[in-house]
């Protein structure tokens, strides 16, 4: 994902309850994760399921290699 499209993706926290937040889930189906922003600072990341599977699967991965990397 280059910097455009994230860019294009951030939005504030106000834009959910303005009824907005349809067109940031229509955003997230298409593949494109939604960085919520709250007082300019990113406050909360919305992702779709399976992306959300990928991620947890890649982080236990990465545990289990740290573990195994300390016995040896």
């Amino acid at each position: 994902m280059n910097a455009g499209a994230l860019l294009d993706n951030i939005v504030p926290t106000s834009a959910f309850g303005q009824g907005k937040s349809a067109k940031c889930f229509e955003k997230v189906s298409n593949g494109m994760p939604v960085i919520v922003m709250k007082n300019n600072t990113p406050y909360r990341v919305v992702l779709t399921p399976g992306d959300f599977a990928r991620m947890s699967e890649l982080q236990e991965d990465n545990d289990l290699l740290a573990m195994a990397l300390d016995r040896l």
